[in-house]
C-alpha cells in the first residue's frame, strides 16, 4: 500500500477487489486481525477496514444527480448502532442514481442483500474505469436510502431502479 492506492473524497481509503470472488471467501469470525509489515519509516494511514461482497447490477446508471450538502445535515451510525449527529461544515456527497433495465433476479437480489438492511449496514461505489461518474473519485463510504423499484415499461424482466447515496464520515 502506499499514499498512490489511497481514494476517496479525503485521500484516506484503501480498497481492493479480488480478481477472482473464489479466492476471497472470509470466514465468519467473531475477531479480525489486521497486520501490515514494512520498513521502520513507514506509516500504513486509512480510515477503514471492509469485508464485503461485490454487488453490480451489470450496467452502468442510467442517471446520477450528483450533491453536495453540508455534513451537519447528516448522520453517521456504526456498527454498535448508536446514532451520532454530524457537526461539521465540511460538504458531504449525495448521489441519486437510477438504473433501467434490470432484470428481475439482480433487483431481488439489490434488496435481499443490500436495501433489505440499509439502515444497519453502508456499502462502497466503487468505480473502476470511469472515475468521472463519482467526482473523479475511486471509491465512496455510503449509507443507502430512499430505495425503490418499478417496472421500467411493459416489458416482462426491465425494471427500474432508484437509490440515494450518502456519504458517511468516519
Amino acid at each position: 500500500m502506499s499514499s498512490a492506492t489511497l481514494y476517496g473524497p479525503r485521500g484516506d481509503d484503501f480498497y481492493d477487489i479480488p480478481v477472482s470472488l473464489d479466492s476471497f471467501s472470509p470466514t465468519s469470525y467473531r475477531y479480525w486481525r489486521i497486520s501490515y509489515t514494512s520498513s521502520s519509516g513507514q506509516k500504513f494511514t486509512h480510515s477503514k477496514v471492509h469485508f464485503g461482497r461485490i454487488f453490480d447490477f451489470g450496467k452502468d446508471p442510467s442517471r446520477i444527480v450528483p450533491k453536495r450538502r453540508p455534513a451537519k445535515q447528516g448522520r453517521f451510525r456504526p456498527g454498535s448502532g448508536s446514532e451520532h449527529l454530524l457537526r461539521l461544515d465540511e460538504e458531504i456527497y449525495v448521489y441519486d442514481m437510477t438504473w433501467t433495465g434490470i432484470s428481475d433476479d439482480k433487483v431481488r437480489d439489490f434488496f435481499s442483500k443490500i436495501a433489505d438492511y440499509k439502515e444497519d449496514n453502508s456499502v462502497f461505489l466503487i468505480t473502476t474505469s470511469d472515475h468521472t461518474v463519482l467526482d473523479s473519485l475511486r471509491v465512496l463510504h455510503c449509507q443507502v436510502s430512499n430505495v425503490s423499484a418499478r417496472p421500467a415499461s411493459e416489458l416482462i424482466d426491465w425494471n427500474e431502479v432508484r437509490a440515494t447515496f450518502t456519504e458517511v464520515l468516519g
